[in-house]
């Protein structure tokens, strides 16, 4: 049930991925360099002789004349514009210019294929090497076709996620339910299932906050960036409570006969590691506009990020074969290697998807990578509910989710004083639970 709930949610977004619909940013800039970089945005082919837009406010802080030129250059000659020495070169290259005069409007045509376009502020051709120093502030606006403000990367984001909301929310009332019906016949909720519904609480709270960001994008290019921000950090968060789970479960947690080893060594890391994704993600969004970054982990902050999802993968690994080694019992071994084979899986996922949408064109790689970040999720939290609520599964049958938490009234005993341990109860108590839960 859970594996097909699951599917269908993946059938219902991957239909909902259709086009949808500017781009407003603002700046100051000081102009010491006859090259400075701007902005980029990614516009789509023309539709029904409607072609994207590029609308400039600029404003001189000096009273002196504004020799200024925006350059437009398209991203199949942008690689080389940056590798060239001369600035007269450099702007030769350039497909459209105009003067950097108070406001004004230009159109974009093209018809083949979505490109993204890269805007440069220089000096006037044949004087762009002339020392001079303005300190201006601007404004750009970027539209695609009928004043659509979404980058063509990004068209599909708001129907996309609208879509996923509905989706997920069925999910919920399905998960929801489940977690109902195990606090009713145990009287409280086990650990596992505690962590399980933080990670698809933080899932959800990502999906809501970047809808919040989305839909006010959608009209005034601007949107709502802190929602944008708490998205990204909720959708970090819910990755980081499955990889800790992980982690702890690979040293025996709810399974094994003795605590977790080291569990305050955990714990601290996994503090100091959620501090360090919160920072990385926010430098990460702060390097937004450079040019050759096109989806959010495509920056410095982001590969480190990823180099950190690989490194515990490792500590995973090697803490799973230390509990293997120690394990005698053939079911929980069993177990143990299951999990690993999806465990790993997950790790491998996330670099995988960045691997991979490097070999897609640029404005093709947001939407890989969003697309398998978020199908990595939900398979993960289907693929653990399915393991954690399954009363026939292998997990019940060796973990303390096959025993009540509570006491036995035949003078059955808690041990350990948390999940951590064993549970010891009478045969009858613990048989009308099994047989309640078949």
């Amino acid at each position: 049930m859970q594996v097909r709930s699951f599917a269908a949610l993946l059938v219902t977004v991957v239909v909902l991925l259709q086009r949808t619909e500017a781009k407003v940013v603002t700046g100051r800039v000081r102009t010491r360099d006859h090259f400075t970089y701007l902005d980029k945005f990614t516009y789509s082919t023309g539709v029904d002789d409607k072609h994207g837009e590029f609308h400039w406010w600029v404003e001189q802080t000096e009273e002196q004349e504004l020799n200024e030129i925006i350059y437009m250059f398209l991203d199949e000659e942008w690689e080389d514009v940056l590798a060239m020495d001369n600035c007269e070169q450099q702007f030769e290259k350039a497909r459209i210019s105009f003067r950097a005069s108070a406001e004004g409007v230009d159109v974009v045509r093209q018809w083949i294929r979505p490109h993204v376009w890269y805007v440069v502020l220089g000096g006037p051709r044949g004087r762009c090497a002339e020392d001079r120093e303005h300190v201006l502030n601007y404004r750009f606006k970027f539209l695609n076709p009928h004043d659509d403000h979404f980058s063509y990367d990004e068209s599909w984001s708001l129907l996309f996620y609208q879509g996923l909301l509905v989706a997920f929310i069925a999910y919920l009332v399905f998960f929801v339910g489940k977690v109902i019906k195990v606090q009713r016949e145990e009287s409280r909720i086990h650990p596992i299932i505690l962590l399980l519904t933080a990670a698809i609480g933080a899932q959800f709270g990502a999906i809501v906050f970047n809808l919040l960001h989305l839909v006010p994008y959608k009209y005034n290019g601007v949107g709502f960036v802190f929602a944008q921000y708490l998205g990204q950090l909720l959708d970090a968060l819910s990755q980081l409570v499955l990889l800790f789970m992980f982690i702890a479960i690979s040293r025996g947690w709810t399974i094994s006969n003795h605590a977790i080893i080291r569990k305050e060594v955990v714990g601290l890391v996994a503090g100091v590691l959620a501090v360090v994704e919160v920072v990385l993600v926010l430098l990460s969004q702060a390097c937004d506009g450079e040019s050759n970054k096109f989806h959010a982990h495509e920056s410095g902050p982001g590969f480190i990020i990823i180099a950190i999802r690989i490194a515990l993968g490792a500590w995973f690994f090697a803490e799973l074969r230390k509990t293997l080694d120690s394990e005698r019992s053939s079911q929980k071994r069993d177990f143990y290697r299951q999990f690993a084979l999806f465990a790993i899986s997950w790790f491998a996922a996330f670099p995988l998807v960045m691997a991979v949408a490097s070999l897609f064109a640029p404005y093709l790689r947001h939407k890989v990578v969003t697309l398998g970040v978020i199908a990595m999720q939900l398979a993960a939290v289907a693929v653990l509910s399915n393991f954690f609520f399954s009363t026939k599964g292998l997990y019940f049958k060796i973990s303390t989710l096959s025993s009540s938490p509570l006491p036995s009234r035949a003078g059955g005993r808690f041990v350990g004083g948390s999940y951590g341990g064993n549970v010891s109860l009478s045969s009858d108590f613990s048989n009308e639970f099994r047989r309640r839960n078949m």
